[in-house]
């Protein structure tokens, strides 16, 4: 009738999350042939697939639409910063090539870089924030991998640190479902993910 359609609809969808199949729906009103609407996302985690989308009349009798959507991934949990293990062993002496790993516990996808932050830090003052930006070495057993090289050799004179000097490191990402980053500890410069005490070797 090339006349835009004012008036209520009904839309539904229908898959999978891995094997277990949902439906939902929603009814909605157009206005002035415009249909904008936000569909809910099911419950779960994993492979969102055999998902169909329809839009039918408000009686639910006629059926107006129907498209397959896409394959998509669901995350139903952010990512998690695992504790390092790094607690001590850094020379203040070998500041000039620091080796950090950095493992987040992501199972379903994670294909940004990782930015970390670290800084010498001791009860009497504190030397400048490094600050490097990786993408992952590799992924393990959920666990997706990060390497980072320091290098604070430039920052000041070691011996002048005092005995409870440490290096602390922070952490900051997300993953591709957009999850930011958490952490069971601290994750924060003044709580940072790692804490590890200089020692004078």
């Amino acid at each position: 009738s090339n006349t835009s359609y004012d008036g209520p609809l009904s839309i539904f969808w229908r898959g999978k999350v891995q094997n277990e199949r949902f439906t939902d729906g929603l009814n909605v009103e157009v206005i002035d042939g415009l249909l904008q609407t936000e569909l809910s996302a099911p419950s779960g985690s994993g492979l969102w697939h055999e998902t169909t989308l329809e839009i039918w009349d408000p009686y639910n009798s006629v059926e107006l639409f129907s498209i397959d959507l896409p394959n998509m991934y669901l995350d139903g949990s952010p990512p998690i910063l695992i504790p390092s293990t790094l607690t001590s062993g850094i020379s203040r002496y070998h500041l000039d090539s620091v080796e950090i790993g950095v493992s987040v516990e992501e199972n379903l996808g994670w294909s940004s870089n990782l930015t970390l932050h670290c800084q010498i830090q001791s009860l009497e003052f504190e030397w400048p924030v490094l600050t490097l930006n990786r993408s992952s070495s590799t992924v393990f057993d959920g666990k997706t991998l990060f390497s980072f090289v320091f290098d604070f050799s430039h920052q000041g004179d070691p011996s002048t640190l005092s005995s409870q000097a440490s290096i602390g490191c922070w952490a900051e990402g997300s993953d591709d479902a957009g999850w930011p980053l958490t952490s069971s500890r601290g994750n924060t410069q003044s709580n940072p993910w790692l804490t590890s005490v200089l020692n004078n070797i």
